[in-house]
């Protein structure tokens, strides 16, 4: 009698958890439609009650339940995952990416991962993030580029974080928004604020022209967002987070892969590291093990 009575408080503390999956939009995508259905369809298969919350700087004609469109006049990412969040009510929020669709299997993943209760960030294709530690963090910060970087440094302070292993993690991307030469140098001022890149980082790593890049430090100088400092810049902090997480395989505890994927750097980044990073040279054939170019 004793353990049905704890099996049932044990359900019932489960479903009175409650997911939040957000996204953002700053330009229409063909297959939202779709993709948004593929989100629903993981959110149903995990069984927690959930809802999901989209940002966006335009009108977007679609009418789906559970589904909450936010519209504002937002002008970066980190911006409109903040909004997002802010409006959301879950016990988790789970940031996707509206242009991918995910495979059934994420559902898995995200439910072990939750049910456990963690105070602490998971990276995967989706981002997992307990609320009470995302309001501890501040959140997002209007940034265009790498702004899930200049939160997970933060996080990782905090709290660290589980990387489950992935070909690609969506917060090292670049963007690369080229529609005028204003954007350009804005995108790369964020990405040196958000990553507390140093100028000859920044050329290291270039994404833009010389001149760009100039002009984007000297416009991160003056702006009102500070890079987050930490003796190292953030974006190796990031990478070593993450390199010391699938070495120790922290994500084993959640669900172990049938296939473990090799995450890509291109050869400029690995370059990079090489010099810049002392875990990356230290541990350097257990990254020969997780790593492609």
């Amino acid at each position: 009698m004793e353990l049905y009575n704890i099996k049932n408080v044990s359900l019932y503390t489960e479903n009175k958890l409650k997911i939040s999956f957000c996204a953002t939009l700053m330009e229409n995508q063909e297959n939202l439609n779709h993709n948004i259905d593929n989100i629903i369809n993981i959110a149903e298969e995990i069984g927690i009650d959930y809802e999901i919350i989209i940002s966006a700087n335009f009108k977007i004609d679609l009418n789906k339940n559970n589904v909450k469109f936010i519209y504002d006049n937002f002008k970066s990412y980190g911006a409109g995952k903040q909004i997002a969040y802010l409006k959301s009510t879950g016990d988790y929020i789970v940031v996707f990416d509206p242009n991918i669709s995910y495979n059934i299997s994420i559902s898995d993943i995200i439910y072990n991962f939750i049910k456990k209760g963690e105070k602490k960030a998971f990276l995967y294709t989706v981002l997992i993030i307990n609320r009470d530690l995302l309001k501890r963090s501040g959140g997002w910060r209007n940034l265009r580029e790498y702004e899930d970087i200049d939160l997970f440094v933060r996080l990782s302070r905090m709290s660290g974080f589980v990387a489950y292993p992935a070909d690609i993690y969506g917060i090292l991307n670049y963007r690369q928004n080229k529609k005028t030469f204003i954007n350009n140098i804005i995108n790369e001022r964020d990405a040196i604020i958000s990553c507390n890149y140093g100028l000859n980082d920044a050329f290291i790593l270039k994404h833009a022209s010389y001149f760009s890049i100039i002009l984007a430090y000297l416009l991160s100088k003056a702006s009102k967002n500070r890079p987050y400092r930490y003796g190292k810049n953030n974006y190796i902090i990031v990478v070593e987070s993450i390199i010391e997480s699938l070495i120790l395989k922290d994500y084993e505890i959640y669900n172990i892969p049938e296939k473990i994927p090799k995450l890509k750097f291109t050869e400029k980044e690995i370059k990079y590291l090489e010099k810049k990073s002392y875990l990356w040279n230290k541990v350097n054939k257990s990254i020969n093990e997780l790593i492609e170019k």
